[in-house]
C-alpha cells in the first residue's frame, strides 16, 4: 500500500517562488490560462513560451518540463490559502476566528472555477499521464495538510485544543468543509457554492470541530 502521509520537509513560505521573478510569474500566468483552455496534453511548451512571452531557454531555465510547470501552476492556485495558514499559525488570536478565516480561504480555493477545472483536467489525463495526480496532491493537499497540522499542533501545545493527532485533525477539518458539495461541482451537478452556503458550512463545521477537540481540562 502506498504511504499517503504528507511529506512536510519541503514546505516553504507560500508563493515565494511565484512572486520572485516577473518572468516566472508571466510563465505561470500563461501556462495556467493555456492548461485551462486546452488541457495538459494539448498545451505545448512552445505555446506557453509564446504566450508568456519568453524564449524557450528562459522557460526551461525556470521549469525542467511540462509536468514541473503544471505542478507550479497547482501550487500557485493554493497561494492564498497557504498564506492564510501561515498568518494564523503565528497569530495569537481566538481559535474560532482563526478557524473561520482558514475555512473561508479553503472554500474560496476549492470552489474557484480554475480549481474545479484543474481537477477535471487531471482526471481526464490520468491514463496517459499517471503522475499528474501525484503532482496535484504534492503541490496542493500535501502542503495544506502540513501547514494545518502544524497549526493544530501549536494549538495543542498552547492548551487551546486537545489534539493528539494533528494530521488526522487536519484531514477531518478539511473533509468536513468539502462535504458533498465539492463532488457535485466536479460532476457538474452544480456550478459552485454560493457565499451564503459557504457561511452556512463554516457556521456548522467550526463549532462542531472545536467542540470535538475542546480542552476539557482547561479552566
Amino acid at each position: 500500500m502506498t504511504d499517503t502521509k504528507p511529506d512536510c520537509t519541503a514546505v516553504s513560505m507560500p508563493c515565494a517562488e511565484y512572486q520572485d521573478s516577473p518572468k516566472r510569474r508571466a510563465i505561470l500566468d500563461a501556462a495556467t490560462r493555456l492548461f485551462l483552455e486546452h488541457g495538459f496534453t494539448a498545451t505545448s511548451m512552445d505555446a506557453i513560451a509564446e504566450a508568456a512571452p519568453v524564449s524557450k531557454p528562459t522557460l526551461y531555465c525556470h521549469f525542467k518540463d511540462k509536468g514541473d510547470l503544471f505542478g507550479a501552476v497547482v501550487s500557485g492556485r493554493c497561494c492564498s490559502l497557504m498564506q492564510s495558514l501561515y498568518e494564523h499559525t503565528s497569530a495569537d488570536e481566538d481559535i474560532d476566528i482563526a478557524l473561520r478565516a482558514i475555512a473561508a480561504s479553503f472554500l474560496d480555493l476549492i470552489y474557484a472555477t480554475e480549481a474545479i477545472s484543474l481537477y477535471r483536467i487531471i482526471i481526464s489525463e490520468l491514463k496517459q499521464f499517471p503522475t499528474l495526480g501525484q503532482t496535484l496532491y504534492s503541490e496542493g493537499p500535501t502542503k495544506i495538510l502540513c501547514l494545518l497540522s502544524s497549526f493544530f499542533a501549536q494549538q495543542h501545545e498552547r492548551g487551546t485544543l486537545s489534539i493528539h493527532d494533528p494530521e488526522m485533525a487536519a484531514r477531518l477539518f478539511l473533509s468536513m468543509l468539502k462535504g458533498d458539495y465539492h463532488m457535485q461541482c466536479l460532476l457538474g451537478v452544480r456550478q459552485t457554492v454560493s457565499a451564503e452556503e459557504r457561511i452556512q458550512i463554516i457556521d456548522a463545521v467550526v463549532p462542531l470541530f472545536i467542540a470535538g477537540y475542546c480542552n476539557r481540562t482547561k479552566s
